[in-house]
């Protein structure tokens, strides 16, 4: 799962009834997972996808590399890659409407592709800005996702998701592994069509494997939150 909503130029091709291609170039800025210790970019990520329309709902897979340069002139550019498999399925049994979507992605040396987000973001894992770039990048990971949709009527809806990212650092000192797993449940109001009023409950829990000396500030912890939202779109 993306963690921003970068700038994009790509092309779709069909390639046979409820199968398509796309290759897109995007901009990777959007997927830095800390505000400093980053080069100016040189080339932009290449993305893949494959996708499946069908009766029963759909499905794709997802690839993409990417380059990362760093500031500091004794850190060698690296190459990263991520690829993540994807399902949305509906559930005619519980509603009109209703739906299932499962998610899982893997990624090397491109932390980005797996939700992790940049300090100031408003949901979401975000690493300490203790942590540079050099250190942030350079980890394996993975995560999972599983959310349900259900309408409660044509202007009630809720959803519950569950997800979870694991990362394995290679050179945050103190660290041998991160866990980091949210849940929510919402109920969102649409009296007419533009106009949402959401209210959410989520659980957050960070578990940070930590041995020798800690030298950053990632500790684990237990969060609750309760949000409450308006949009308005015309």
């Amino acid at each position: 799962a993306p963690s921003q909503y970068p700038g994009v130029l790509g092309a779709d091709w069909a390639v046979a009834d409820g199968v398509s291609v796309r290759l897109s170039l995007e901009d990777q800025t959007a997927r830095r997972v800390v505000p400093t210790g980053y080069a100016s970019a040189r080339l932009p990520d290449v993305v893949g996808r494959l996708r499946i329309d069908q009766s029963w709902g759909t499905a794709q897979l997802t690839a993409a590399l990417r380059e990362t340069r760093f500031a500091s002139v004794t850190a060698p550019s690296q190459t990263g890659w991520a690829m993540q498999i994807g399902a949305t399925l509906p559930v005619a049994w519980a509603g009109e409407g209703d739906q299932l979507v499962l998610e899982a992605a893997y990624a090397r040396h491109a932390p980005g592709y797996l939700g992790i987000y940049t300090a100031g973001d408003a949901a979401g894992f975000t690493l300490p800005i203790s942590i540079l770039a050099e250190a942030a990048e350079r980890m394996t990971g993975w995560s999972g996702a599983i959310s349900f949709e259900h309408h409660w009527s044509p202007t009630w809806r809720s959803n519950v998701f569950v997800t979870a990212v694991g990362l394995v650092p290679e050179k945050l000192p103190g660290y041998k592994k991160l866990h980091v797993v949210r849940s929510a449940a919402n109920l969102i109001w649409a009296p007419v069509v533009g106009l949402e009023i959401g209210m959410e409950l989520g659980y957050f829990r960070v578990m940070a494997d930590q041995e020798g000396i800690v030298v950053n500030d990632i500790f684990s912890r237990d969060q609750w939150a309760l949000l409450a939202s308006m949009s308005r779109s015309f």
